[in-house]
């Protein structure tokens, strides 16, 4: 009996820290020619935190058109996008109290830092936002809008991004950034 709880606890262990190993940022054979994307949503007036986010690549045309983004406080990465013009395309979270899931979908025509070209490989900073709860009627459903801020700014985030950073050529490229922007 004891054995089958040490194994259940095993089990669950392995798959929560396989999870975590997800987020990292590593090489890959073709890392050179892929970008890393990255920035932050405020989700403080939000009924959850953020938990997930989507890019989808609108040009060229792919079967596969979503990118996953990894997350942690706030911000998002994913270092695997190759040239093309994207959008964001939702993001979400999960309510433990509330046992619910919360999907927030942006509008195909919503162009306020939500669309982005990638043209060449290199390091793109979409930018912080903070979440604003839109007040509708009873009736109505749920809106939301997204401000621009000022904090946390691009050197902010590389500098926490390092810590998800095991490849010693994204970490070179990160450290040259942060380097160029503390001229």
């Amino acid at each position: 009996m004891k054995n089958r709880f040490w194994i259940a606890i095993l089990i669950v262990m392995t798959f929560a820290l396989g999870g975590c190993a997800d987020r990292m940022i590593r090489d890959e054979d073709d890392s050179a020619s892929k970008s890393l994307v990255f920035g932050y949503v405020d989700m403080q007036e939000a009924p959850v935190s953020l938990d997930w986010l989507t890019i989808r690549q609108v040009l060229p045309k792919t079967d596969k058109p979503y990118w996953h983004a990894s997350t942690d406080d706030g911000m998002f990465w994913n270092p695997h996008i190759k040239g093309g013009a994207y959008q964001m395309d939702a993001f979400g979270g999960h309510s433990g109290w509330r046992n619910a899931n919360y999907t927030f979908s942006f509008p195909r025509q919503y162009a306020e830092g939500g669309r982005f070209k990638i043209q060449k490989s290199g390091i793109y900073f979409l930018g912080s936002y903070k979440y604003k709860d839109v007040k509708t009627g009873i009736f109505e459903p749920g809106k939301f809008d997204f401000e621009r801020v000022d904090s946390p700014t691009e050197r902010e985030l590389l500098e926490r991004l390092l810590k998800f950073t095991e490849s010693n050529a994204w970490k070179a490229r990160i450290d040259q950034r942060i380097a160029e922007l503390s001229k």
